[in-house]
């Protein structure tokens, strides 16, 4: 899991890059047991991150991120020009909750990392009150209010 931040959002969760798109969202991915890759668009951003299982290492933007026994990375300024931060790698339960409708329960397992939750800034005001209602949106699933 990539848990990544930006500055036009102050949170959000998604394999993390940097470089300038078109508007239109979306998602591309595939792999096999070597390698998973996956791109997605969205806000203006092409978001890319390949994962080795075997080797344990992540690739994000071009990046590689030794993962060990981790499972999550912390990944700040994705949109900035000059590049994002690898802020660091930890561990999570990776447990995933069902819903009602069979569908898994991602906030719960970010709920349970003081670390992920701290990251996130959800007490970040954002000047855009169309991104602020989005980023409400995230951190009231989160954090579960």
């Amino acid at each position: 899991m990539v848990v990544k931040r930006s500055t036009w959002s102050s949170s959000g969760v998604a394999p993390p890059g940097g470089s300038r798109r078109a508007l239109a969202n979306g998602v591309s991915s595939g792999g096999n047991n070597d390698s998973f890759h996956s791109t997605i668009h969205y806000g203006g951003l092409e978001l890319q991150l390949e994962f080795q299982p075997k080797a344990r290492v992540a690739t994000i933007q071009g990046k590689n991120v030794e993962m060990r026994d981790d499972n999550v990375i912390l990944v700040d300024d994705v949109d900035r020009a000059n590049g994002m931060t690898i802020i660091r790698t930890l561990r999570v339960d990776p447990e995933l909750p069902r819903a009602d409708n069979g569908y898994p329960r991602i906030e719960a397992v970010l709920r349970r990392s003081p670390e992920i939750l701290d990251f996130l800034r959800c007490e970040t005001r954002l000047p855009d009150q169309r991104a602020q209602a989005v980023i409400d949106q995230i951190c009231s699933q989160v954090l579960g209010q």
